[in-house]
């Protein structure tokens, strides 16, 4: 399975650089910000002991991209690495700029996404399965299983950004205003409220029913 991971990365990254959208080109081979380049900025050693995910999380995500690996920086790659607690999800978010391909090294996933044309497409994927978000379009993972999940998320941009549907429309940080939201989902100013109040900053961890087997 390590050599499979191995060559689907290798052959991944180096496909990404034929997508017409990403980092804008830079001037030379790689740049990096007042300061030249040594061995150690070509390499990124943080996925080498990766927590599992804890309680009321969901899932652990480890970001390689131009802020944790500065190198990275108009290449037009990144990619995080997941681990999906059982019962975990990522919850409905878009990149803006940047496609997406998952790859499910363990365990099983369900994904979903929703095109421009409100079409809904969802997949439950195995371990060597991928997955294709293109950019811009709202999507989700969630491992419905009792066993974690580990997946590597590749995107088209060393910044391909993230919106999360909850936090951007719901949360106090954000404090969209309630007539907004009233009007587009048809709710109570009270029923607003108690939303706002329930919505977390990070995803939650879905509550396993042991006796279905599965979550929620």
């Amino acid at each position: 399975m390590a050599r499979v991971t191995a060559l689907f990365v290798t052959t991944l990254l180096l496909c990404l650089d034929s997508f017409v959208f990403g980092d804008p080109a830079i001037a030379g081979d790689f740049e990096l910000v007042g300061r030249n380049a040594t061995a150690a900025d070509f390499v990124f050693t943080g996925l080498r002991n990766v927590p599992s995910a804890g309680p009321g999380l969901g899932f652990t995500a480890v970001p390689v991209n131009f802020r944790s690996m500065p190198i990275l920086r108009g290449q037009g790659i990144s990619y995080t690495y997941y681990k999906y607690a059982p019962c975990g999800q990522n919850p409905p978010h878009l990149h803006p700029r940047a496609a997406e391909l998952l790859y499910v090294i363990k365990g099983n996933l369900t994904v979903g996404l929703v095109d421009s044309s409100e079409n809904l497409y969802v997949n439950d994927l195995k371990a060597g399965d991928v997955a294709v978000f293109p950019r811009g379009l709202v999507h989700w993972q969630q491992n419905l299983s009792k066993e974690e999940t580990i997946a590597i998320l590749a995107f088209t941009d060393s910044n391909p950004g993230v919106v999360a549907v909850n936090r951007a429309l719901f949360s106090s940080k954000v404090n969209v205003p309630d007539y907004v939201l009233q009007t587009a989902f048809g709710l109570s100013k009270g029923d607003v409220g108690k939303i706002k109040a329930s919505t977390p900053l990070g995803a939650p961890l879905g509550k396993c029913i042991n006796e279905c087997g599965g979550c929620y």
